[in-house]
């Protein structure tokens, strides 16, 4: 079997049985007029290197989808991403929901959380 075939049964296997890369994650207040920063503790519990993950947020209610920089993570390794974004003096305060994903073109992890803007 060829290493690009190995690769491919690894993704599959891993999007079958699911590996829960999002570890903790802090959220600072959401402040209309103020920047407001989310760290995402992401890790790596498989034994395969990825490349090129990032951590998306989006809101769906505000149509705001925020994303940290591109960062690898080899096997058994985790890191942390942050996500800023000035909120908008105009924005209403209220509970939104979020979709929070790590991963990159072959592989992702999705939880759904809580944000309220204040």
């Amino acid at each position: 079997m060829n290493t690009k075939a190995i690769m491919m049964a690894v993704f599959l296997l891993v999007g079958l049985v699911g590996i829960n890369s999002l570890g903790r994650f802090y959220l600072e207040p959401l402040v209309p007029g103020h920047e407001f920063n989310a760290y995402f503790v992401v890790r790596n519990p498989s034994s395969v290197d990825f490349e090129n993950v990032n951590v998306r947020m989006y809101m769906p209610d505000l149509d705001v989808l925020l994303r940290s920089q591109q960062f690898d993570l080899n096997e058994g390794q985790h890191d942390v991403a942050r996500i800023s974004w000035i909120v908008p003096a105009n924005i209403r305060s209220g509970n939104y929901i979020a979709r929070v994903s790590a991963g990159n073109d072959h592989y992702s992890d999705v939880e759904y959380i809580y944000v309220t803007v204040y």
